[in-house]
């Protein structure tokens, strides 16, 4: 048994951020690249409308592994990104 407060629930991204920013208090950005990627970064408050107050910062959490699923990225596609998609487990997922 573990005596253990639960302060936060945090996906590998923010958490990699946040284990970064213990050692170095200049750590903007966490970056995930492996079996997916993700990324997130530090966001002045003031520039996030959906949230009351301008004082401090926010982790933004950017979840851009479904980018492109909705055919934003179908201009730029090459014949090759589509070879590449086709032979994978999710055609059309996770571009």
């Amino acid at each position: 048994d573990f005596d253990i407060d639960i302060v936060a629930v945090v996906n590998d991204t923010v958490g990699t951020m946040m284990t970064c920013g213990y050692d170095d208090q200049n750590c903007e950005i966490g970056l995930i690249v492996g079996t997916g990627s993700n990324a997130c970064y530090m966001e002045e408050m003031r520039h996030i409308d959906m949230v009351e107050g301008d004082e401090g910062r926010m982790c933004i959490n950017m979840e851009w592994g479904a980018f492109g699923d909705d055919g934003t990225l179908n201009d730029i596609r090459t014949e090759f990104d589509r070879e590449i998609d086709m032979g994978s487990l999710n055609p059309g997922k996770q571009l």
